[in-house]
């Protein structure tokens, strides 16, 4: 029991400072926080929610994307899934 606690205490804290920098930190250090979060982290969907959060939050429409809202949480998408193909393929 003590292992599992191990690996998601580290996970909590992640998520709950995340949390904050979503909410106070420019998008600069919210995007370079979630990236090394989905680098760190196994499967961290976590990303793609609190780029979701911020696209609520923050985002507006782009008028070159036919009004599309949702970057932050599309990119942290897509990041999640290509760094989870790069990470299996480097490790073996």
């Amino acid at each position: 029991m003590s292992t599992n606690i191990n690996q998601t205490l580290p996970r909590i804290i992640t998520d709950i400072t995340l949390f904050f920098v979503v909410l106070y930190a420019p998008w600069w250090c919210m995007f370079a926080a979630l990236f090394l979060g989905v680098w760190y982290f196994k499967k961290f969907y976590e990303a793609f929610f609190f780029g979701l959060l911020f696209d609520m939050l923050y985002g507006a429409n782009i008028a070159s994307l036919h009004g599309f809202r949702f970057i932050f949480s599309s990119a942290f998408l897509v990041l999640i899934f290509l760094a989870d193909f790069v990470k299996e393929k480097v490790r073996m």
